[in-house]
């Protein structure tokens, strides 16, 4: 019989010597916020790339040698590998023995290529005496993520050949060898509690406060979330095997909760438990992904919201802009309770010149999957929806997701976002979030959209003011009623389309594919 069930008593008394917390520290996305591999998520033909809610991706600090290095953690893919310069030469204080197999990555983001190096690798009190990583020499897409502090990527994702590189690799080449290990096989094989799990709580940034932006632990729970994970529902992780697919973190969506409306999901898998949407909990991705008709019954119940449509979809993805201080009332129905999403990480700001003076927009931050192609699943929740709660990842000692196993992986979610209901308090949070951003723009302004390819044009090399499109600006005739409230919808062309992407991208210089 499959087991999901977990001693939580362990949780609240780990010995003394095990179990690590690390704080988090937040960079700056590379030229994508998702760092998951290749075959994870692929934008459509010509798809723009989009920026991440909060442009960040979160990284902890880890020993490699006698030489700390901050690696961003990403539970979407299993590979550690580490960036040390394009001079980097030999270093003793690592310990690294290298020379074994070339081996190259290709990303969402970029691509890596290196070799194979074996190094003592040190975290809190685990060490592993020889763990397998990617020595990089070449690297291409992250310089952002470089510049921020970052020298690599640590895959938090499941074990075995089939999900990571390097492991498959060793495998293959070694006759069966499992030296190749991941960073938790090896770090779990070592601590005799048996416990084999993860916690993070992801925070947003707050240029007033003096708390870390978050924290990652291994085999222990922060002591504020003891109690209520304790008592936090199971949620089985799902292996979707029927497509070959790698092992990964889904779960089962079973509804959205939009401004009180319930609004069930559904799979466009026929295997998908309870035929409910699969979504992927990936620390290394900022947005989110959802299906469009889920985008729409958002992003349509806000009033005044207004979608900037692309027809061919062979730019960008489609945009809505939002009033800023508008009500928003989202919630994610995940293992029987809502996951409330905060309103900072249902939209996004962007400042831009506008009428001789520097204006804000808000934009939608969650993204329609028509652009993107998802492998296997329906949903990417990045850590626009993570830092909602306070989220505990257990592989149940099944660190590779064997479907034959007598225990299986499972997740436990504990709600930290609350719905500010009276209005008078939303407004002043709301506020309080823009304060430091210039003034909102007129969203009904009919030079707004022109404005913005204006001001991108240098960046696209367009001839000319970039302003003289023949895309419309305002509401086409017959405008639809969602909710209650009229939502403009506005067709533009590729060059304006273009512009948003840009204006998000590289104006933003933090994008995510």
């Amino acid at each position: 019989m499959l087991s999901w069930v977990v001693a939580v008593a362990v949780l609240s008394s780990l010995p003394a010597t095990y179990g690590v917390q690390l704080a988090l520290t937040r960079h700056p996305t590379p030229n994508s916020a998702t760092v998951g591999r290749q075959n994870d998520i692929q934008r459509r033909s010509g798809a723009f790339s989009i920026s991440g809610v909060a442009n960040s991706l979160y990284s902890a600090e880890f020993s490699i040698g006698q030489r700390p290095f901050s690696f961003v953690l990403d539970t979407g893919s299993s590979d550690l590998w580490l960036y040390r310069g394009s001079n980097a030469g030999e270093d003793s204080s690592l310990g690294l023995q290298d020379g074994f197999f070339n081996l190259g990555i290709q990303y969402g983001s970029g691509s890596i290529s290196g070799e194979i190096a074996f190094a003592p690798f040190h975290v809190g009190n685990y060490t592993v005496a020889s763990q397998a990583l990617l020595d990089v020499s070449v690297t291409t897409g992250f310089d952002a993520l470089y510049n921020g502090g970052a020298s690599g990527i640590i895959g938090l994702g499941f074990g075995g050949p089939s999900a990571s590189v390097i492991e498959g690799t060793i495998f293959n080449n070694q006759g069966g060898s499992l030296d190749g290990q991941t960073v938790l096989a090896n770090i779990f094989a070592s601590d005799p509690s048996g416990d084999t799990f993860l916690a993070f709580q992801l925070n947003r940034d707050d240029r007033n406060s003096s708390t870390p932006d978050g924290t990652f632990s291994i085999n222990e729970v922060p002591d504020t979330f003891v109690e209520a994970v304790k008592t936090a529902p199971i949620t089985p992780a799902v292996r979707h095997e029927d497509f070959g697919d790698l092992p990964r973190w889904l779960v089962s969506v079973d509804a959205l909760v939009v401004a009180g409306k319930t609004v069930p999901t559904r799979s466009g898998y026929t295997s998908a438990p309870r035929g409910s949407a699969l979504g992927l909990l990936d620390t290394g991705t900022s947005i989110a992904l959802l299906q469009p008709d889920l985008v729409a019954e958002i992003y349509d119940s806000i009033p005044g919201s207004k979608l900037v449509h692309n027809p061919s979809l062979g730019s960008i993805p489609d945009i809505y802009l939002v009033p800023c201080t508008a009500r928003m009332s989202v919630s994610f129905v995940v293992g029987q309770q809502n996951i409330f999403i905060d309103p900072r990480d249902v939209v996004m700001t962007l400042s831009f010149p506008f009428k001789g003076s520097n204006k804000t927009v808000c934009i939608g931050a969650f993204f329609s999957t028509d652009s993107f192609l998802l492998p296997s699943f329906d949903l990417q929740l990045g850590d626009s929806f993570l830092r909602n709660a306070f989220i505990v990842y257990n592989y149940n000692g099944n660190l590779n997701f064997d479907t034959s196993a007598t225990k299986m992986p499972f997740v436990q979610l504990v709600p930290v976002t609350k719905e500010i209901t009276n209005d008078t308090e939303y407004l002043a949070a709301r506020q309080a979030a823009l304060a430091n951003l210039p003034p909102e723009a007129n969203l009904t302004d009919p030079d707004l959209i022109p404005a913005l390819l204006s001001a991108a044009a240098p960046l696209l090399g367009i001839p000319g003011d970039g302003g003289s499109t023949s895309a419309g600006s305002g509401p086409t005739a017959g405008s639809p009623t969602v909710s209650g409230s009229a939502v403009s919808r506005v067709r533009c062309g590729d060059a304006v389309c273009v512009y948003v992407g840009i204006i998000l991208g590289s104006v933003l210089g933090l994008v995510a594919l």
